[in-house]
């Protein structure tokens, strides 16, 4: 009957930090883009930041995601973007069309990816 309806829960977007790219140079030319999630930080990813985002006309298709630690003041390591996205799956609070919103993880968590 209704008595126990669930109620759906609200997730507030506007004190997570939003992921901004960095670019870099490689060796052979090439750039790639990166962004960061870092330890106990709320944090709005984008699902596809190659169909935003060039760099002097060319497409970026390679993309970071570095893991900051601010326990340490290190950064943890790096791993693929699009892969780091699939393996954020049981942390992520919501998403929309265009983004993730992925709670603060502890640093246990960040080095678990």
């Amino acid at each position: 009957m209704g008595l126990f309806k669930k109620k759906k829960k609200t997730v507030n977007w506007d004190d997570a930090y939003k992921a901004t790219p960095h670019f870099y140079k490689q060796s052979d030319g090439s750039v790639f883009g990166a962004m960061s999630l870092t330890e106990g930080t709320k944090t709005m990813l984008m699902k596809q930041p190659q169909l935003h985002f060039q760099v002097e006309g060319q497409n970026i298709s390679q993309w970071r995601l570095t893991l900051i630690s601010t326990t340490n003041d290190s950064m943890i390591g790096d791993m693929d973007y699009f892969m780091a996205l699939k393996t954020l799956q049981p942390y992520i609070l919501a998403e929309d069309s265009n983004f993730i919103l992925v709670r603060g993880l502890t640093l246990d968590e960040l080095k678990s990816l």
